[in-house]
């Protein structure tokens, strides 16, 4: 009986991780940071920030051309992943980008041809995206007509 009961909570923990990691697309590390793309859709910034804290993570930061280079050839493993959220917004003053979860100002921003556009005048977040070209683009922060998946960074310290 004993035995079995063992058994039994072995089994349910491996099904309890393997639950967690399915929300989970794939990792990749650099440096004392790991990036992983969430497996689910969201339609608003808000929802990328909770999913990443889900995970004591966050929106990544792009910061360094070294970041991107690696974040873009990350995204271009899974070609069916056009778009991925990423930190960055300019709601408080436009086409000065700042990260969401520090204030800090985007040390980074590469952007495809003809971005940043705010069309509609209401593009205040940013997006990793191959659809146009390899590159950061301004999207709206809610976007129910086009969820995307979700780049999300931890530091090793977290």
């Amino acid at each position: 009986m004993k035995m079995l009961l063992i058994l039994l909570l072995l089994t349910l923990n491996v099904v309890y991780s393997s639950i967690l990691d399915a929300r989970q697309l794939d990792r990749i590390s650099l440096g004392s940071k790991t990036y992983f793309i969430s497996n689910i859709l969201v339609d608003n910034f808000q929802a990328a920030q909770q999913f990443c804290n889900s995970f004591g993570a966050y929106v990544a930061e792009v910061d360094t051309e070294r970041e991107f280079q690696l974040l873009q050839a990350f995204q271009r493993y899974y070609p069916a992943i056009q778009s991925l959220y990423i930190s960055g917004t300019d709601c408080a003053s436009e086409n000065r980008w700042v990260h969401q979860r520090t204030g800090a100002q985007v040390g980074f921003l590469r952007w495809t041809t003809g971005q940043p556009s705010n069309t509609w005048g209401i593009e205040n977040c940013l997006e990793l995206t191959l659809a146009y070209a390899t590159g950061m683009n301004d999207m709206k922060c809610v976007y129910p007509e086009r969820p995307i998946k979700i780049l999300c960074e931890k530091d090793a310290s977290i």
